[in-house]
């Protein structure tokens, strides 16, 4: 039983560290891309979905939110907001 409960939680925290990895790979990639091609990412349907999963990689709460409503308002409104801010300060809107 116990060592059940241990190859358990060494597996939850093997994925809860290659989730985290994934998503600072994913910040990263996108914090790397040139200015005209997150310009790019930041027309409409676009942006709700990049740029949405990008706050979401953040990690906090906040952002976290701001990432969820990102993907179903930010391609048809906020997008706007996000090329505003890339233009700018070079970083898209975050908390």
């Amino acid at each position: 039983m116990y060592v059940d409960n241990l190859i358990k939680r060494a597996y939850n925290n093997s994925i809860k560290i290659l989730w985290r990895l994934y998503m600072d790979a994913y910040r990263k990639w996108i914090d790397s891309l040139p200015l005209l091609v997150k310009i790019i990412f930041a027309l409409p349907i676009l942006d709700g979905i990049l740029f949405g999963i990008y706050r979401i990689c953040k990690g906090n709460l906040p952002n976290i939110v701001l990432g969820i409503i990102w993907i179903f308002v930010g391609a048809t409104i906020f997008w706007i907001l996000d090329i505003i801010f890339l233009l700018w300060k070079g970083k898209v809107l975050e908390l």
